[in-house]
């Protein structure tokens, strides 16, 4: 099976609420244990912080940091870069903060592009963290490194595209076992014709295995990948898994393809003993797969606010219980003390991925 992650705590056995407003797709989530919800600004509801000591990830309040739609002339216009600060705001301290964990969202999309979230004053990376077309609503988690001014910057390379961008969390400096650590964003594999670094074939049912430990700034110490996975040119809609190198093939899924469109998502793997991931679809079918390094996690015993892997998980399906999702319905999801999750476990990192849609957009909140 493959393996995701929890952060290592102490405290009560964690639900995962959501709430259903149904949009499209799948997104990874960091969930936080319940505690008392409380709306922030821009209207959402969410969970406060976590408030520990010594940890490497700490979970806030989802913040509404921008959204161009609300900012006259807002949207950002082809090659333009939006600099956002992220400390200091939504409980997030105004220093000792390595990275943060945003949720950045594009509307009233014009033409095909793509957007790169990086750390401010550094190089501009040759990778993509979200892929957009003309008349889409599309979403994506992604950490940034943040510099020390702060502030991290949002490129579009094609507009004019509104942006919309939420903070949950952010990362303390260090690389303790379990840690969260930034590299230099890097290409680790593109499939399409004439792209380096290339598989020599398209992706498949057959796994395409690329190695990450030991390269690209990643020690062969490291436990997971955190990864963002793009696919496109996608020959029909099939779930595209990765998990660990010579661990047995999972049967959920880490993102879906769609024909005709890009589809990106933030993704942890766990790397396996030979240092490799594997990558595949889950039927029949090919498509292009494009993945680029993030950071990684530190290995050893995952301390308190550390990033815990147990085995990957189906936890829901209302294909197959309960129904669907209907709006404005909440439905509790207990995660604390299932599937190898500790009950003292203070977050979850889980995959939401949404079918069978209603016509009208919307979202759901975890």
């Amino acid at each position: 099976m493959g393996r995701y992650g929890v952060l290592a705590g102490w405290r009560r056995r964690l639900p995962v609420l959501l709430v259903a407003g149904l949009a499209m797709g799948s997104s990874l989530a960091v969930v936080s244990s319940a505690r008392a919800a409380v709306t922030t600004p821009g209207g959402f509801t969410s969970l406060p912080s976590l408030q520990l000591s010594d940890t490497r990830f700490h979970s806030v309040p989802s913040t509404r940091l921008i959204d161009t739609r609300t900012v006259p002339n807002g949207a950002l216009k082809t090659d333009a870069t939006l600099k956002l600060r992220v400390t200091g705001l939504a409980d997030v301290p105004t220093s000792g903060v390595h990275a943060v964990f945003l949720h950045i969202t594009v509307a009233n999309v014009a033409t095909q592009g793509y957007l790169v979230a990086y750390p401010d004053g550094s190089k501009r990376p040759g990778t993509s963290s979200l892929n957009y077309q003309r008349g889409r609503i599309v979403s994506n988690s992604v950490i940034v490194e943040v510099p020390a001014n702060g502030t991290v910057d949002v490129y579009a390379n094609a507009g004019p595209v509104d942006v919309i961008v939420d903070i949950s969390g952010w990362y303390a400096p260090g690389s303790a076992a379990g840690g969260f650590v930034p590299v230099t964003q890097n290409r680790l594999l593109d499939t399409r014709p004439g792209r380096s670094p290339n598989a020599g074939s398209r992706l498949s049912g057959q796994p395409i295995d690329v190695t990450i430990a030991g390269s690209g700034g990643v020690p062969t110490t490291a436990t997971a990948a955190v990864l963002n996975v793009t696919v496109v040119n996608a020959t029909n809609t099939q779930p595209v898994i990765l998990w660990a190198a010579g661990d047995a093939r999972p049967s959920t899924s880490s993102l879906n393809s769609a024909p005709g469109r890009p589809v990106a998502e933030l993704v942890v793997v766990a790397i396996g003993p030979s240092g490799a991931i594997s990558a595949a679809l889950a039927g029949g079918g090919n498509a292009d797969l494009i993945i680029d390094i993030i950071g990684y996690i530190a290995g050893g015993t995952a301390e308190p606010g550390g990033l815990q892997l147990v085995t990957q998980t189906r936890l829901l399906d209302t294909r197959l219980s309960g129904g669907p999702m209907r709006l404005g319905v909440v439905r509790a999801i207990q995660v604390g003390g299932v599937a190898s999750v500790p009950s003292l476990a203070d977050a979850a990192l889980v995959t939401i991925t949404l079918v069978q849609l209603p016509k009208p957009a919307g979202y759901v909140t975890a």
